[in-house]
């Protein structure tokens, strides 16, 4: 009996809010700290809720904090009588005789929130689980869902502060006009073409489309080997098409600058052994994640990633290639799959806050021209991955078509759209021994 009435009490502490409450009316100006740590939906005495409320609202119009100010605001708001009126100042003020280690019960306030709303989420799944109306891949999607919405709000506001996020833009604005032309967002390694996108940005989706032989998975192995070295930070690489031992092949033949085909075979001389030494602990200590999972749908994709952003050790999700994912099958015909699909991932994207590039198949219509040059129109398959793109970049190389090109080794990356920035082409060297991209010294608009 004893375990059952310890279940069913809700996690809370009105000492630690009365505490805060208090310690805010002895000292108003901790009040953005305060604000920082918690809001007024982590309060679980409805009373103490309205009060942080009006709290807000005189912090917000640049007055002082004073229990005489947030009764009135809360008389203007019909709730100084619904809360108990004047006795629950009393409660709060002769509790709280000093505002010291205000922040530490605010810390205990969110604590016992988070744990209200992790019950509120097994009940949640729980209810999910016994009606069973749904797929259990949905299921478990949606519960880890409620799970990591939570842990990501341990740190984090739902609602945008217009004040905090004017400071945080002044600040950003400060540092680019300090570091002019470098790269804002995670660099791809390549300078021309981080000149023409400032890299890539948390909560974008990036396509990178061609036909085949073009270079796309070797572009993207590229980039990610760039950001893991360089840049120190996480990749999960989603290979569908190849398996890892061949993605981890083209990784070794980058890094060492030794041909593919050597490390396939096995004809290395003795020093290339060294070098190939070097460039496997380089390799094996960059953070890189690679999910070989040749069937993989969005519900795995999903899952996979928040395991990752919850470790701290996703920065950025690579997913080779989009038309290999598996449909959920609801679709009319795959045409409405890719569509699904290229939403899904997009939401990801917002979800996790995290760029994904996400390379993809073009239709045969480039052959069909004179200038095979890709346009958005031959994404294929769906329109959508051309709404649903933040960054839609398409890789073509003269040399492959046309013998005679002067254009030799030099592959063109197209940008043929960009929400946020110029379109335009930029020149990269292709090393086709090693399957690996450079800058080229001269770019092109």
């Amino acid at each position: 009996m004893e375990k059952l009435d310890k279940l069913k009490s809700v996690p809370s502490s009105l000492e630690s809010e009365r505490a805060v409450l208090g310690g805010v009316f002895l000292r108003p100006d901790i009040y953005g700290e305060v604000a920082a740590i918690i809001s007024s939906q982590d309060f679980y005495k409805v009373g103490h809720r309205y009060i942080f409320d009006a709290m807000a609202e005189c912090y917000g119009n640049q007055e002082s904090i004073d229990p005489l100010l947030v009764m009135n605001r809360l008389k203007k708001m019909n709730k100084f009588d619904e809360i108990g009126g004047e006795s629950i100042f009393y409660d709060i003020l002769e509790e709280v005789p000093t505002a010291a280690n205000i922040l530490s019960y605010a810390a205990i306030v969110k604590e016992k929130s988070l744990l209200r709303k992790l019950g509120t989420a097994g009940t949640k799944i729980v209810e999910m689980s016994y009606e069973g109306y749904e797929d259990v891949d949905v299921i478990l999607d949606k519960a880890e869902s409620l799970i990591f919405k939570i842990a990501e709000t341990k740190d984090s506001k739902d609602l945008v502060d217009m004040r905090q996020a004017i400071s945080d833009e002044i600040k950003r604005l400060e540092k680019v006009m300090n570091n002019k032309g470098m790269t804002t967002g995670i660099s791809s390694g390549f300078v021309s073409f981080d000149d023409k996108t400032s890299g890539f940005h948390p909560s974008d989706l990036v396509i990178i489309a061609a036909r085949p032989a073009m270079g796309k998975t070797a572009l993207a192995l590229n980039m990610a080997l760039n950001m893991a070295t360089h840049e120190k930070k996480g990749i999960l690489l989603f290979s569908l098409e190849m398996s890892s031992s061949q993605l981890l092949q083209r990784l070794i033949s980058m890094q060492s600058g030794i041909g593919l085909q050597k490390i396939r075979n096995g004809f290395l001389l003795d020093k290339e052994w060294g070098n190939i030494g070097i460039a496997c602990g380089q390799i094996s200590n960059s953070n890189i994640n690679i999910a070989d999972t040749p069937n993989v749908n969005v519900l795995e994709i999903r899952s996979i990633a928040r395991k990752l952003k919850i470790a701290g050790q996703l920065d950025v999700i690579i997913i080779d290639y989009l038309q290999l994912i598996k449909g959920t099958g609801k679709g009319e015909n795959r045409q409405q799959e890719i569509s699904e699909i290229s939403r899904s991932l997009k939401g990801i994207a917002r979800e996790l806050d995290v760029p994904i590039i996400a390379l993809s198949q073009l239709s045969r219509a480039p052959e069909q021209r004179a200038d095979r040059r890709p346009m958005l129109s031959d994404l294929r398959e769906s329109g959508a991955i051309e709404q649903d793109a933040d960054m839609v970049v398409f890789l073509y190389r003269d040399d492959y078509y046309n013998e005679n090109s002067e254009e030799k080794g030099i592959t063109e990356v197209i940008i043929g759209k960009q929400r946020n920035g110029p379109v335009g082409t930029v020149k990269l060297k292709f090393f086709n021994e090693i399957t690996k991209f450079g800058d080229f010294t001269t770019a092109i608009d």
